[in-house]
């Protein structure tokens, strides 16, 4: 029965994919469903990375368990990962760790992003026993000036409260991915040092991507369409329960209805397909995801009748 079950959804998500490639391909439009919700549960960092855009300007919003299992309701027979971390520290939300439960109990795919400040052994522990699919961990919040070239760059402080999580994973499914956001990609860093360093078991691996500048200023004269994978296969949601552009706009300056009040089919269907079909905002204007889009939903077409995790190792964080 189980065997299937996964052959049923592996046929859904091939017609799902085919739908989405030729409604694309004719007319920009899309009536199928997000494969990835992202989640913005506080917005508010402890660190200050300088890639990063923050939050210091705005009231902070911290999402409540109950609006997180009203949203998550709305959307979990759609989705297949739910992606808590694209703007803020998620550890910052007593929540959270309720939060990965409840989605695991809805068949949901779980994955995490963090700076790994707060990996004491509580929640080290916490975090174990969620049974989190993807823990991305970004090791620039754990360095003294942010910018990693090899071990020596990061503050001794933090280096326990990570060496503890990866061993304490290394049993686990759980797939750890350590994040390195360099000025000039792989050239800036000793990778080989940071994978003996810290590489512990093959659930683990290290990612390192060029700094990536997102401007809300940029003039979007002659930009052209939006072409990004992003805008047809995932959903961004705010603190406040708002769906905005995309991960890339965690001050939420383009939104197209909130969640906690408005039905998912009206905001995902009839309100996100203005911005597939037309302009793009200026955070589109210099985003690598956006150039590359037409390629980017290829392959995220191809690969969608795998498993989101699986996916998204294969997308994202394989080196």
């Amino acid at each position: 029965m189980d065997r299937i079950n996964r052959i049923n959804r592996m046929v859904g998500r091939l017609k799902r994919s085919a739908v989405v490639l030729c409604e694309y391909g004719r007319n920009r439009v899309v009536r199928g469903k997000p494969l990835i919700l992202r989640l913005c549960i506080i917005n508010r960092c402890n660190a200050d990375c300088p890639f990063c855009i923050t939050f210091r300007d705005q009231p902070e919003e911290t999402m409540s368990f109950a609006d997180y299992c009203i949203i998550l309701d709305k959307v979990a027979g759609n989705i297949e990962l739910a992606d808590f971390g694209f703007a803020g520290e998620p550890l910052l939300n007593p929540d959270l760790f309720r939060m990965l439960e409840y989605t695991k109990s809805k068949g949901v795919d779980t994955m995490l992003h963090t700076n790994g400040r707060l990996l004491d052994d509580g929640n080290v522990a916490a975090l174990v026993r969620s049974g989190v699919d993807l823990a991305v961990i970004n090791m620039n919040a754990l360095a003294r000036d942010y910018y990693v070239r090899s071990p020596e760059d990061l503050h001794p402080g933090f280096l326990a409260g990570l060496n503890n999580y990866l061993q304490a994973s290394a049993g686990t499914g759980t797939q750890v991915t350590l994040q390195l956001i360099t000025k000039n990609g792989k050239a800036d860093v000793d990778s080989k040092a940071l994978r003996e360093a810290f590489i512990v078991a093959d659930n683990c691996v290290l990612q390192i991507k060029p700094e990536q500048e997102h401007s809300y200023e940029t003039s979007p004269a002659g930009a052209g369409t939006a072409r990004c994978f992003r805008l047809f296969q995932e959903l961004a949601v705010s603190a406040g329960g708002d769906a905005v552009l995309c991960c890339s706009d965690s001050l939420c300056r383009t939104t197209f209805g909130n969640l906690l009040q408005d039905d998912f089919e009206d905001v995902w269907v009839n309100r996100m397909n203005a911005v597939r079909g037309g302009g793009i905002s200026p955070l589109c204007i210099n985003c690598r995801d956006n150039a590359d889009g037409p390629r980017n939903l290829l392959v995220n077409a191809l690969l969608s009748p795998l498993s989101a995790q699986k996916l998204y190792r294969k997308m994202m964080f394989k080196v």
